[in-house]
C-alpha cells in the first residue's frame, strides 16, 4: 500500500470518529447477506454464526426436521458429541399432539432427541455421520417414534414431538373447525441453544457458548424427497375447474424417448391433505396449503427410493372455500388422463392408492374407469360400511378393542351365513359398487388397522368378503386366483405403535414402509388375466 493511500485512509477514519463519536465498532453486527439475522447477531454474542439450515424428511409417522445445519463463518471443528450431555439443545415451543391445542406461549416445550453431531462442507447429512472439513455443524435429530400411554383421543402420544414440519391444525383462515395439512413455515418457536465453544482448526473459539442461536428461516429449509416434486394444475374435463397435483419424474426421464415407458403411481390422501382456501377466495387465488398432501403421509415420497423408476402423481383434491365448482372424480380422472396423454406412461401399469377419503374418491373413479387401473390399494377406507357375516360384537375397552386374530376370525374364506339378510344387503351394494372392478378384474388390496379410530375395520372386511364371494360365485374363479385379486392386510396396535403411529387411522403410513407392497404392486399389469 502506498504512503498516500495510507494517509487518506487514516484521515477518513478520523473524520468518522468526529462525526459519529458515540459509535462503537463492537455494536455493529456483521452483515452476512441475511438482514433478518442482524438483530439476532446483536442480541446474542454469536457473531460467528451465518445462519441455520433445516433438513426435513417424511418419516413413517411425521414429516419433521431430520437435522439442523449450523453455518459458521469459517471452517470449524465439530464439538464432541456426548448423548448424555449434548453440546446443543433443540426445543420446540409449538409442538402439537396431533389435533390438540398447541402449547404456544405458555413456556411448555418438547425437546428433540439429538442422535449425531459432525462437521461437513455443505448443509447436508452424511450417511457415515463422520466429520469432514467445512464450516457446517450437522445436528441430526431422532425420528419421532417413541410413544407412551396417554389419556387423550388416541390413547398414546409421542414421548417427544419437536420440530414437526407439516402441521395438522385447525384452519381458522378457511373459517372451518377442522384439520388442515400444511407445511410449517414459521420456526421461530424452535430454539437451538449452543452450550460449548465452537472452535476453528487453530483451536480459536469463533462462537462462544453464549446460548440461543439465530432463528431457522423457512427459506433455509430443504425438504428431502418433497423438494423432488413439482406442484402444478390443469383444467378439468367436466367442470373446467382447477385440478391441482404434485408429481415426481425419475431423474433419467427423457420426454423425447418415447420407447421408455414408466409405471405411474397415483396416490390420493385423506381430507386433511386436500385443498383449502381462505374465506372469500376468488378464481386465481392460491390455496392455503399447496403440497401439504406430501407431508401428510409417507406414501407419496416412498416411491422415490424404489429400484424401478416410477412416476408419482399426488392429486390434491378440492375441499373447502373452493372458488369454483368441483368434483373429486372429475379432478382425479382429468389428472390421470393428462399423464397418460402427455408423459411417457405405460398405460398397462397405472396403479392407484387411496387413504381414507382418498379411498372413497378413487372407488368412485373406478366405477367408470376401472379398465385404466392395473391395481388398487385401499388404506384405512372402503366403498361402504358394513358388517361381516361372521362378525362378533366388539369387546369393551379402549377404542374398539379388537385383536388381529379376532378380526381374521370374521373372514374364514367362505361366509358361514350366505342367506343372512345382512350379508345379502351388503352383497347387493357390492355388486353395484364393484361391477366394473370385477368385470376388469382389478386387484383390490385392503390395508387397515384393526382399531382404526375414524373408520371401523368392519368396512374393509365386508368389502373384502363381498369381492371374494363375487369372484368365486359369480365368475367361478379359483381360490388361488382370487388370492391374487383380493387381499386383506391388518395391523394390530403393537405393529402401529412400533412405527410411532398413534393415530390408528393411519395404516397408510404403516403400509408405506412395507417392502412387499411395492414389490407386489409393481408386478401387476393390466393385461394380466386370472
Amino acid at each position: 500500500m502506498s504512503f498516500k493511500k495510507l494517509v487518506c485512509q487514516l484521515l477518513t477514519l478520523c473524520l468518522m470518529l468526529v462525526i459519529f463519536p458515540s459509535m462503537s465498532f463492537a455494536d455493529v453486527a456483521p452483515d452476512h447477506g441475511n438482514p433478518s439475522l442482524v438483530k439476532k447477531h446483536a442480541e446474542y454474542p454469536t457473531y460467528g454464526v451465518v445462519r441455520l439450515h433445516g433438513i426435513s424428511k417424511v418419516f413413517t409417522a411425521y414429516h419433521q426436521l431430520a437435522a439442523i445445519a449450523v453455518e459458521y463463518e469459517g471452517n470449524i471443528t465439530a464439538p464432541a458429541f456426548d448423548p448424555a450431555n449434548p453440546p446443543y439443545t433443540i426445543r420446540d415451543y409449538a409442538a402439537p399432539y396431533m389435533r390438540e391445542e398447541y402449547d404456544r406461549g405458555n413456556g411448555v416445550y418438547s425437546e428433540a432427541k439429538i442422535t449425531a453431531i459432525y462437521s461437513n462442507s455443505k448443509p447436508a447429512m452424511r450417511s457415515d455421520k463422520k466429520s469432514v472439513g467445512g464450516k457446517y455443524v450437522i445436528i441430526e435429530i431422532a425420528q419421532i417414534k417413541e410413544v407412551e400411554p396417554y389419556s387423550g383421543e388416541f390413547g398414546y402420544h409421542p414421548v417427544h414431538n419437536a420440530v414437526i414440519a407439516t402441521w395438522r391444525q385447525l384452519n381458522p383462515a378457511a373459517g372451518i373447525d377442522d384439520t388442515c395439512t400444511r407445511f410449517r413455515k414459521d420456526f421461530r418457536d424452535v430454539e437451538i441453544i449452543q452450550h460449548v465453544d465452537v472452535r476453528n482448526g487453530g483451536n480459536t473459539a469463533i462462537v462462544s457458548s453464549a446460548g440461543k442461536l439465530p432463528d431457522l428461516l423457512y427459506e433455509d429449509l430443504a425438504n428431502i424427497e418433497i423438494d423432488e416434486f413439482v406442484h402444478s394444475s390443469i383444467t378439468t374435463q367436466l367442470y373446467k375447474s382447477q385440478a391441482r397435483f404434485s408429481y415426481y419424474l425419475p431423474k433419467g426421464y427423457n420426454p423425447n424417448n418415447k420407447n421408455k415407458k414408466y409405471p405411474v403411481v397415483v396416490f390420493v390422501t385423506g381430507n386433511s391433505g386436500r385443498l383449502e382456501f381462505s374465506n372469500g377466495a376468488v378464481m386465481g387465488d392460491e390455496p392455503e396449503n399447496i403440497g401439504g398432501q406430501l407431508g401428510r403421509d409417507r406414501m407419496s415420497v416412498r416411491w422415490l427410493t424404489e429400484n424401478e423408476d416410477v412416476i408419482v402423481v399426488a392429486p390434491q383434491t378440492s375441499r373447502v372455500n373452493v372458488p369454483y365448482k368441483y368434483d373429486a372424480v372429475d379432478e382425479i380422472s382429468s389428472i390421470i388422463d393428462y399423464f397418460l396423454a402427455e408423459y411417457n406412461v405405460n398405460p398397462d401399469r397405472v396403479y392407484a392408492i387411496g387413504s381414507s377419503a382418498g379411498t372413497s374418491q378413487l372407488n368412485s373413479y373406478l366405477k367408470t374407469n376401472a379398465s385404466k387401473i392395473a391395481g388398487f390399494i385401499s388404506c384405512n377406507g372402503f366403498v361402504f360400511p358394513g358388517v361381516p357375516s361372521n362378525f362378533v360384537p366388539p369387546y369393551s375397552g379402549r377404542l374398539w378393542g379388537y385383536t388381529k386374530e379376532q378380526v381374521l376370525s370374521w373372514v374364514p374364506g367362505t361366509p358361514q351365513h350366505v342367506n343372512d339378510a345382512t350379508f345379502q344387503a351388503n352383497l347387493e351394494k357390492a355388486r353395484v359398487a364393484f361391477s366394473e372392478v370385477v368385470k376388469n378384474r382389478v386387484p383390490m388390496w385392503y390395508y387397515q388397522a384393526v382399531n382404526d379410530q375414524e373408520l371401523p375395520v368392519t368396512g374393509s372386511v365386508t368389502n373384502y368378503e363381498d369381492l371374494r364371494y363375487m369372484y368365486k360365485n359369480d365368475l367361478g374363479l379359483s381360490d388361488a386366483d382370487i388370492d391374487k385379486l383380493v387381499k386383506l392386510v391388518l395391523y394390530d396396535d403393537p405393529e402401529m405403535l412400533e412405527e410411532g403411529i398413534v393415530e390408528f387411522h393411519g395404516a397408510v403410513n404403516k403400509a408405506a414402509v412395507d417392502p412387499d407392497l411395492s414389490q407386489e404392486l409393481l408386478k401387476l399389469n393390466r393385461t394380466d388375466q386370472y
